[in-house]
């Protein structure tokens, strides 16, 4: 039985990705309320603003989607720059 497909999993997994969102969203306000108390202007709080909606999609675009495609998508890249990186460091001559 695949684990990340499992009813368990999927709970926690949403627990977790749901929590992360909260907490890159307190402290994007506490961001936005320091930028704004620093500088006075509604202008400075844009950036923050602007964050906060990219976190919205990604949060949306993440739970629409089951683990196991989320971790494949996160892990193609990261198993692409490891290539480079092993490559480089044959180049060079370093035992791997």
């Amino acid at each position: 039985m695949d684990f990340l497909n499992t009813d368990f999993f999927n709970f926690i997994w949403k627990l977790l990705v749901t929590l992360g969102f909260i907490g890159l969203s307190t402290g994007l306000v506490r961001s936005a309320a320091e930028s704004l108390k620093r500088t006075g202007k509604w202008t400075s709080v844009l950036d923050e603003i602007a964050v906060g909606i990219l976190i919205i999609f990604v949060y949306i675009i993440i739970m629409t989607n089951p683990a196991s495609t989320v971790f494949e998508f996160v892990k193609k890249p990261l198993v692409f720059l490891w290539d480079i990186v092993l490559n480089l460091l044959r180049q060079v001559g370093m035992p791997i």
